[in-house]
């Protein structure tokens, strides 16, 4: 129904702080869907909340809870974050994370999801979210956000490189596929 993914497997070496912190979220959450939500004219919305450092937007990502299925997480997550209603739904990639830390692992999961929302004002409805700002990207500014994301300073290294993934892997997709609606 979502379509065939592609597989990514990803080893990333944290720092101890943030591997605990990690570790400690996935008590509310068993792992994630990432949303590539494609708008008019292929542009692509990312997201800002209160507590990001300073001009930092990425895809929005919204967790799967224990026993709730990733379908379900997929269209809770998307109304939350932003409200937007979907015309289509592809799941795109599977990321299948090794966060490794001082001889500690943790696997987690992120459901990749391209979603066709064409119109509409987004607006966060979950308070807790903290989003405070939206805005519009092409595939290639994906790339950009990967690369400011990747390259945090300290204290947000760690989460950087976790998050700056699946922005790299979205410019790919979107990329290969053109400005076309993805999915079946």
């Amino acid at each position: 129904m979502y379509g065939c993914p592609r597989r990514f497997e990803i080893k990333i070496d944290a720092d101890p702080e943030f591997l605990r912190s990690f570790r400690d979220s996935l008590r509310r959450r068993r792992a994630e869907v990432a949303f590539v939500i494609r708008r008019h004219g292929g542009l692509v919305l990312a997201s800002a909340k209160t507590f990001y450092p300073a001009g930092v937007y990425r895809l929005p990502t919204g967790g799967v809870k224990p026993g709730e299925a990733v379908e379900e997480a997929l269209w809770r997550e998307l109304q939350e974050e932003t409200g937007l209603h979907a015309t289509s739904a592809h799941f795109a990639a599977l990321l299948d994370y090794r966060l490794e830390s001082r001889g500690i692992t943790v696997r987690f999961a992120s459901y990749l999801f391209v979603v066709n929302a064409p119109v509409g004002c987004p607006r966060c409805s979950d308070p807790d979210e903290e989003i405070c700002d939206y805005r519009e990207v092409t595939a290639s500014d994906l790339r950009v956000l990967a690369e400011e994301l990747g390259h945090l300073g300290p204290g947000w290294q760690s989460w950087g490189v976790w998050r700056a993934v699946p922005h790299s892997i979205a410019a790919d997709i979107l990329e290969e596929s053109g400005a076309e609606e993805i999915g079946p």
